[in-house]
């Protein structure tokens, strides 16, 4: 596989930003190339990527790239909303205050975590509508107030409403419009054993 997202230092969403900044486009290019080169050199007859539009942040994938990857087919890995919660609090918040706590110190880290995931919730409050806006914020106060006296895991119930329904409702749109790309559906397991028939 190749990482699309790890190149590009952006996880391609609203909340997907890096503590460091995203490469510039021609070194971006330039990494994407490299990897690919290296991939084939190896002779990889297939390569996965995940399922991106044109952009990865503020960078884009070059115009013949993209459009190569545009009728390909589609593997869906379906993972439980449990799970998912789990992942996105271990990168979102776990990962990305250890990042910032390592850089600044605990209480400034976390000081600029908090502010940082605020900006991220208010720049989608349009998409959210205001009410379910409001419900999250506070979830996500609620949060930093338990999180500052010892326990970051209600961090777990913002996450969840955002994934279901924010980001859930999204994904199943944009699959609708590619329901005749997808070849196959299933679990982690399923999926690499899938894969390895393909080989």
């Amino acid at each position: 596989m190749i990482d699309l997202e790890g190149l590009a230092k952006h996880r391609g969403s609203a909340f997907g930003g890096y503590i460091e900044p995203q490469p510039a486009q021609i070194d971006f290019e330039n990494r994407l190339a490299y990897d690919l080169i290296e991939k084939l050199h190896r002779g990889f007859g297939h390569l996965v990527f995940e399922d991106e539009g044109k952009n990865v942040g503020r960078l884009y994938l070059p115009q013949k790239f993209f459009t190569l990857l545009a009728p390909a087919d589609i593997i869906l890995l379906e993972t439980p909303l449990h799970a998912r919660v789990d992942i996105t609090y271990d990168e979102y918040v776990t990962s990305a205050q250890k990042e910032l706590t390592a850089l600044y110190g605990v209480e400034k880290g976390l000081h600029a975590w908090g502010e940082k995931m605020r900006g991220n919730i208010d720049r989608i409050r349009k998409r959210l509508g205001s009410e379910r806006h409001r419900q999250i914020r506070t979830l996500f106060e609620d949060a930093m107030s338990a999180q500052l006296r010892g326990d970051a895991t209600l961090h777990k119930r913002w996450i969840e409403q955002l994934l279901s329904e924010y980001y859930d409702p999204m994904y199943d749109y944009q699959l609708g419009k590619k329901e005749g790309r997808i070849v196959f559906k299933g679990d982690q397991e399923e999926v690499l054993d899938y894969l390895r028939t393909r080989t």
